[in-house]
Order: structure tokens, then sequence, then C-alpha cells
């Protein structure tokens, strides 16, 4: 009966550790959730830390996005400058090609007019000349009309003025 007792003993504290081993599972159980909880805890205490890295990374990325575009845009805004300041130059130096041109025609015209009017004078002087030779002529010519008129009026029986008139 001992045994018995000793059986019922031992059942009640098999049952008593089965009862033990299954708190302790829970409790073991709890334990696990609870570091997980507490490990999902960190991983949610790192996530925002991680997203402020990752934030900061692609504000990073995106401020060296910006600096190579600007870079770009600056070095095609340099290029645009030396462009435009090599065609300024170009359009200088032809701008005083075009006034040395000016200045060379300008005393060209003043030597083709003075050439026209040294022309118009020779010109003018030797049509004088020769109206003058012409009015000359007529001049002498009507003096000699006259004279001769007056010549054979006055001495018009004499034979020898006839032949003189004759010659003339």
């Amino acid at each position: 009966m001992k045994n018995i007792v000793d059986n019922e003993k031992d059942d009640r504290q098999l049952e008593e550790d089965e009862r033990q081993l299954e708190d302790d599972q829970r409790q073991l159980e709890e334990g696990r959730q609870l570091l997980e909880d507490d490990g999902q805890l960190e991983d949610d205490e790192r996530q925002p830390v991680e997203h402020e890295k990752q934030l900061e990374d692609v504000e990073i990325q995106l401020v060296e996005v910006d600096n190579e575009k600007d870079d770009r845009q600056v070095e095609e805004d340099e290029r645009q400058l030396e462009d435009d300041q090599r065609q300024l130059e170009e359009e200088g130096r032809q701008l005083l090609e075009d006034d040395r041109q000016l200045e060379e025609d300008e005393r060209q015209l003043e030597k083709d007019e003075i050439q026209l009017v040294e022309g118009a004078q020779i010109t003018t002087i030797a049509f004088s000349i020769d109206e003058c030779r012409a009015l000359e002529g007529e001049l002498v010519r009507k003096c000699l009309a006259h004279t001769d008129q007056q010549l054979t009026q006055k001495y018009a029986d004499r034979p020898s003025v006839m032949l003189m008139q004759f010659l003339l």
C-alpha cells in the first residue's frame, strides 16, 4: 500500500510536474513572444533610423544630381559664353574692316569728286575757249562784212575793190 500511496504521490507529483511544465512552456512561449516583440520593437526603433539614413542618402544623391546638372549647365553656359565672345570678336573685326573700307571708299570718293570738278572745269574752260574762238570768228566775219559793205558803198565804182570782194 505504501507503493500505492507512493504511486499516487508520484502521479500527483507527475501531474504537478506536467502542469509546471505547461506553465513553464507557456512562460517560455510568452518569453519568446516578449523577446520577439522586443526584437520587433528594436527593429521598429531601428527602422526609422534606417529610413532616416535612407532619406539622407536620397537627399545626398539628389543634391549630387542637382550639382551635376548645375555643373553641366555651368559648363554649357561657359561654352555658350565663349562662343558668344568669339562671335562678338569676329563681328568687332568685321566692323573694323568695314570701317577701314568705308574710310578708303570716302578717300576714293573725294578723289573722284576732285577729278570730276577738275574735269568739269577743264570742260568748261575748253568750252569757253571754243566758244570764244567761235564768237571771235563770228565777230571777225561781221566786222569784215560790215567793212566790206562800207567799202563797197564808198568805192563801188573802182575795179580794184570789186576784185577784192571777189577774192574774199
